[in-house]
């Protein structure tokens, strides 16, 4: 059996070192195993495929109200195949959207209270 080369980390430039750390968090995050159920991607994730599932509801309300008139059982596996479609398309966006927005977001997740903060500074901001 061989055995891996390995890795120099010192070698490696920040640019990257962060670029495989976003690499092994992605792979992580996307993986169906409970343990990367409470990651910051993972949260990420969740509130993307809530927020898809909502788009495709609206975008297919007209033909869930005919079907629910009809009293027709296919709404069921529409409304089914609406919510895998929105935790597909949530993973897809999630994995898509480069290193850095991904890295900014789980940064701003870890530091939630400071997120918070400067938010409620934003907003305090636009009022006055």
């Amino acid at each position: 059996m061989k055995s891996k080369p390995s890795l120099d980390l010192n070698q490696f430039s920040n640019y990257e070192l962060l670029v495989l750390e976003d690499k092994l968090l992605l792979q992580n995050e996307l993986a169906s195993e409970p343990f990367a159920l409470f990651s910051h991607g993972r949260r990420v994730i969740t509130f993307l495929g809530f927020f898809c599932f909502l788009l495709y509801l609206l975008a297919l309300n007209p033909i869930f109200d005919t079907l629910s008139k009809q009293g027709n059982p296919l709404a069921i596996f529409l409304y089914v195949g609406c919510l895998c479609a929105g935790i597909l398309s949530a993973q897809a966006f999630w994995e898509r959207m480069g290193c850095y927005p991904r890295v900014m977001i789980r940064t701003a997740l870890h530091y939630w209270p400071v997120t918070l903060t400067l938010i409620g500074y934003l907003v305090y901001g636009i009022k006055v």
